[in-house]
């Protein structure tokens, strides 16, 4: 392995990790399960694995992060942390997860929510924290400079974006993770339900205004978010889910199967390669 080490083996495998300088998109509809996503990718990287992480929880804070992690890490139900009610018999366990989880090198920032804020946190999380990678939940969030002169369309301000992330990543040997708010309906799903066309990359809507200048592009699909619960052979689909490539630099195209657990706020790799 010489990147960084996601925990999603079949990515590992084919990648070997993610490398100092990439830029790497997760997109997906809105209430998918990106920040799940990315907060179980957290768990296996900086939790488990000790890398030092920048997360901006640009879109639910903090405490979200936190209790996400915690449901992860301790499989404590989610929603007895949002309600801030840890049973009594479980209470012990809890609090030396807690304490484990505090000594994990994450540092998460919530008040930075400009270009200029994040770039900034960046540059002072390499040079003093010594972070490897830097996740950004979600890229749509970020406020730009309202004093600008010239009149940048959406997709033309995600480039731009995504062009300056690339950068920093490059000229500081970090690794940049960003979640991309796109309406991609079912797109994809088909294919990956039927096994069709596996050896290619899914298309997303407007996929030019983020994939021109990312490393690996992924697209979140859960096909029970959708209201599909079956495959075409009967399978049950509830609680699945897949991760399938927009865009890969370094390999072929990959679908990746996982299990959804929302009471653990965790996606975990159902069929990882030996």
């Amino acid at each position: 392995m010489t990147g960084i080490a996601t925990g999603l083996q079949t990515l590992d495998e084919h990648t070997s990790g993610w490398q100092p300088g990439e830029v790497i998109a997760f997109c997906g509809d809105a209430g998918v399960g990106k920040t799940t996503l990315l907060t179980s990718l957290v768990k296996q990287i900086t939790v488990d694995r000790g890398i030092p992480t920048l997360f901006f929880a640009i879109e639910c804070g903090t405490k979200q992060v936190v209790d996400r992690l915690l449901a992860n890490y301790c499989s404590i139900s989610y929603q007895w942390l949002i309600r801030n009610k840890v049973p009594m018999e479980q209470f012990e366990d809890f609090n030396k997860s807690l304490v484990e989880l505090k000594a994990a090198p994450l540092y998460i920032e919530q008040t930075s929510f400009s270009i200029d804020d994040i770039q900034d946190q960046i540059i002072y999380a390499v040079k003093h924290y010594g972070i490897k990678i830097v996740f950004i939940d979600y890229i749509q969030l970020i406020l730009t400079n309202p004093d600008a002169k010239e009149i940048v369309t959406p997709p033309e301000l995600m480039r731009l974006l995504v062009q300056g992330f690339k950068r920093m990543a490059k000229y500081y040997k970090i690794t940049i993770v960003l979640s991309s708010q796109q309406d991609t309906g079912t797109a994809g799903l088909k294919d990956v339900l039927s096994g069709e066309h596996k050896d290619k990359c899914v298309d997303i809507p407007d996929e030019g205004s983020i994939l021109d200048d990312v490393d690996q592009a992924f697209l979140l699909l859960r096909p029970d978010y959708y209201g599909i619960t079956t495959d075409l052979m009967g399978n049950d689909l509830h609680k699945k889910a897949f991760l399938k490539s927009a865009k890969m630099r370094s390999c072929p195209p990959l679908s990746i199967r996982l299990n959804y657990e929302p009471e653990y706020a965790r996606f975990l790799e159902e069929d990882p390669l030996c």
